[in-house]
Parts: structure tokens; sequence; C-alpha cells
């Protein structure tokens, strides 16, 4: 999908906001039309060809946990979600997990961590 070493942007604001974009580093030009679909089961958005971003509002929840809910997306069948995700912050980190399920249906936890840039 994005590889293990994606290019991300994550933009927060105190109001609320939030907007991220990944992208895989070796991405390549899209060949045909089997490529131009989306990819990406049981995650909380699609890939395509390579690139993700979705933006929306988040609050922080209970027990360490972040609530974002999709007002845009690329995929437009990631409108609307609204997902939940534990969250640790370090003095240079913030990490978030997400659990999910891998393309084999076993399930995975996948790990965002985030560096401030300045």
């Amino acid at each position: 999908m994005l590889g293990n070493n994606p290019v991300a942007y994550l933009i927060s604001d105190a109001a609320g906001h939030f907007a991220v974009q990944f992208m895989r580093r070796d991405r390549r030009p899209v060949q045909g039309d089997a490529q131009r679909r989306a990819v990406g089961v049981g995650v909380n958005s699609s890939a395509i060809n390579g690139y993700d971003g979705y933006f929306g509002r988040y609050r922080v929840g209970a027990n360490s946990t972040v609530i974002q809910e999709l007002e845009g997306a690329l995929s437009p069948d990631d409108v609307g979600k609204v997902v939940t995700r534990r969250f640790c912050i370090t003095d240079a980190e913030l990490i978030i997990a997400l659990e999910t399920t891998a393309t084999d249906g076993e399930p995975v936890t996948r790990t965002l961590r985030w560096r401030r840039v300045a």
C-alpha cells in the first residue's frame, strides 16, 4: 500500500482541525485501470496508487485516545467515517496506534510516528 517509510505530513491546530497526506516513496505512474482502483482493507481510509489523504476534526477522548471525524478524503467511501485510535506523546514524537486487519485477514496494529518539524 504505502510501504514501510512513506512521506507524510500531519497538520493539526488547537481548534480541533487536522489534515494528513501520505505518499509511498517509490510511487510509480499509473499504467492502467487496474492500478487506479483503491486499496486498503480494514484501515480508516483507502490509498490510491500509493497516495492517501484526508482531513476533518479531532478531539482527545478518554484513556489516551483521539477521535477523528473525516470530513473529506481522497476516497469518497471514507468521507464521514469516525475513527478512534490510541496515542501517546513523547518529547520528540506523537505516536498513534491503529488496530486494523492485514490483507490476509489477520489482526494487526499499525503505528504512525509523527515528528514535529520547525
